[in-house]
């Protein structure tokens, strides 16, 4: 319920379709999350892949789609300050 409120509340002044690419966002980065192993003690995950390399430029990656997430939600809903 609160995460619905936060994202209520991130897209005022948007349309319904851009509170929905919330909703998708908050979503996807949860099932990520969920599903793979982006710390090293989630051994029951899956992994992101057998090259390290690789796999350092998918957390990377994951780290600056969530970044940006947050951000956006924490700016516009007042919270940054």
């Amino acid at each position: 319920m609160q995460a619905t409120a936060l994202l209520n509340k991130a897209a005022q002044g948007t349309g319904p379709k851009f509170r929905e690419l919330l909703q998708q966002e908050a979503r996807a980065l949860t099932d990520i999350g969920n599903q793979f192993r982006i710390r090293h003690s989630e051994t029951s995950k899956e992994a992101l892949s057998n090259s390290e390399q690789i796999a350092s430029e998918q957390i990377d990656f994951l780290f600056y789609r969530l970044f940006a997430f947050l951000n956006y939600v924490l700016e516009t809903t007042g919270r940054t300050r």
